[in-house]
């Protein structure tokens, strides 16, 4: 929550990724417990980062400046 209120897309798109990478994920049993706002927060940020970056580049667009990019 806290880099996209400072628009600091590439920090989150790096944190999404490190918690994407299959190592991470596979931890069934820390996954588990993350609140469910955790999880719906990381979901809705994973969404910047769909199959051509379309939602990261619409929201790039609509973002105020200073902004940091991808």
């Amino acid at each position: 929550g806290h880099l996209k209120v400072l628009q600091n897309y590439q920090s989150l798109l790096a944190v999404v990724g490190g918690l994407s990478a299959t190592p991470i994920n596979r931890l069934r049993a820390t996954w588990a417990a993350i609140p469910p706002e955790g999880t719906a927060l990381f979901e809705k940020c994973k969404g910047l980062m769909d199959k051509n970056f379309s939602a990261l580049r619409s929201e790039l667009s609509q973002a105020v400046h200073p902004v940091v990019p991808y």
